[in-house]
C-alpha cells in the first residue's frame, strides 16, 4: 500500500473518530469544543454587550458633537473613530502612557540580561531610562541604540 494513502487513512479516521465521538478524558489528543458550556456563551454575550454598548455611547457622543458643530465629519469616521482610541489604550497598557516610549514596538537591539531579574524603575533609569531601554521579559533587554546595548554588554 502506498505510504501517503495509509497516512491519509490514519489521519482521516482519527479526525472522524474525534469529531463524531465525545473525547476520552485521559486522551492527550482529545478534542474540546470551545463553546460547549452554556456559561461560555453567557460570558461572551455579556462582554459583547458591554463592548457594543460602550462603542455606541462613544459614537453617539461624537455624533452629537459633530451635529452641533456644522456636521463636518462623515458618518464612517464617526463610527470608526474609536479604533485609534482602542489602539492607544492597548499600546499604553503595554508600553506606558507616553507615545515616545513606544519605540520597542518597531525597533531596538535585543540583549540577554546578565542577571535574570525583573528590573525596577531605578535600574531602568541607571541604564538610560524608559526612553532608551525596555525590558521585554526576564531574560531580555531591548535598547534603543546599538551604543547603549554595547555599553550594557561590556560594562555592566
Amino acid at each position: 500500500m502506498n505510504f501517503f494513502r495509509a497516512l491519509q487513512q490514519i489521519c482521516v479516521s482519527n479526525y472522524m473518530n474525534y469529531f463524531w465521538s465525545p473525547p476520552d478524558p485521559g486522551d492527550k489528543y482529545a478534542h474540546h469544543e470551545r463553546w460547549a458550556d452554556k456559561e461560555d456563551w453567557e460570558d461572551f454575550g455579556l462582554l459583547l454587550t458591554i463592548f457594543i454598548g460602550s462603542w455606541t455611547a462613544y459614537w453617539l457622543v461624537i455624533h452629537y458633537i459633530d451635529y452641533w458643530t456644522f456636521d463636518f465629519i462623515p458618518w464612517y469616521v464617526e463610527v470608526f473613530s474609536m479604533v485609534p482610541v482602542l489602539a492607544y489604550l492597548l499600546c499604553s497598557e503595554e508600553y506606558g502612557h507616553n507615545p515616545l516610549q513606544w519605540w520597542p514596538m518597531f525597533f531596538g537591539y535585543c540583549v540577554d540580561c546578565k542577571q535574570p531579574t525583573i528590573f525596577d524603575q531605578n535600574d531602568i533609569k541607571k541604564l538610560g531610562g524608559p526612553y532608551r531601554v525596555y525590558q521585554v521579559n526576564i531574560d531580555t533587554l531591548k535598547f534603543r541604540t546599538k551604543k547603549d546595548a554595547f555599553r550594557y554588554t561590556m560594562f555592566n
